[in-house]
């Protein structure tokens, strides 16, 4: 049986699985912390941008995952922040290590996931695409508790280009809609449930 999130498949039709693991990211003597991990994209964003742009670009992506502490320790608020500034900081080395720059957190709210008091994290940052021309891009991460463990989902997708020259800002432009993006990311959030 799975241990990573499920999230109804007719959701993510149109999305890719590109990366499936579990992974131990410290175990220490008195409590081991275990990931559950699958990342999507878009393929067919990506392919339109590396056409337009002739670099293999961002596209967007969409990430999940279930946090599992054993052994289990009682919950609390300051367990429930540790984790939380915890995989808010993997996720902006997440964003850096997919070739976004200036990545930074920019806001943190509440936000409701199937009635659990999740915090929603803002992220900006840029994708070079070279001769001064980039990608501004947002991201979006979501942390909540269910029965003690923790869960994670959220992603990050293009909103506009920059590019000083103008050449190739209409072409990439036209692939772009960031609200639609956002709605989409934040459907698949809503929808992610625990394993």
């Amino acid at each position: 049986m799975s241990s990573t999130p499920a999230v109804p498949t007719e959701l993510l039709d149109g999305w890719r699985l590109v990366d499936e693991r579990t992974e131990t990211p410290f175990d220490v003597t008195f409590v081991t912390v275990t990931a559950h991990t699958t990342v999507y994209e878009d393929p067919d964003l990506a392919a339109a941008l590396r056409e337009q742009t002739g670099v293999d670009g961002p596209g967007r992506f969409f990430l999940t995952s279930h946090v599992v502490l054993r052994p289990q320790p009682p919950e609390s608020e300051a367990l429930r922040r540790l984790v939380t500034d915890r995989v808010a900081q993997d996720f902006a080395g997440r964003l850096r290590d997919r070739g976004f720059t200036s990545v930074e957190q920019t806001s943190q709210r509440s936000f409701s996931v199937d009635g659990a008091d999740a915090r929603l994290a803002a992220y900006e940052g840029a994708y070079p695409l070279g001769d001064g021309v980039e990608l501004r891009v947002q991201g979006w991460l979501a942390v909540w508790q269910v029965d003690g463990d923790f869960l994670l989902a959220g992603g990050a997708y293009p909103t506009h280009v920059h590019d000083p020259a103008g050449e190739t800002t209409d072409a990439v432009r036209e692939q772009l809609s960031p609200q639609r993006f956002r709605d989409e990311l934040f459907e698949l959030i809503r929808a992610v449930e625990r394993p």
